[in-house]
């Protein structure tokens, strides 16, 4: 019987590393670099709106309304 012969491998190519990192953790890839940063300053941006849109809101509130519209 004659033994199967092995097949050929692309050496052209070099296999893929895995990627097991989390995006948060720094890597030298610039997409995991770029996806952060915009991760960041969306969590920083969201945080100052919230911040001076609720504060005034609420301080607003607890006022009589025809004080409040006078401001």
């Amino acid at each position: 019987m004659p033994s199967a012969a092995p097949a050929p491998t692309d050496t052209s190519q070099p296999a893929p590393a895995p990627n097991t990192r989390a995006l948060w953790v720094f890597q030298t890839d610039t997409f995991t670099l770029v996806l952060g940063g915009v991760a960041a300053i969306s969590l920083i941006v969201g945080g100052i709106g919230i911040f001076f849109g609720y504060y005034p809101a609420n301080r607003t509130a607890s006022l009589d309304p025809m004080v409040a519209l006078a401001l």
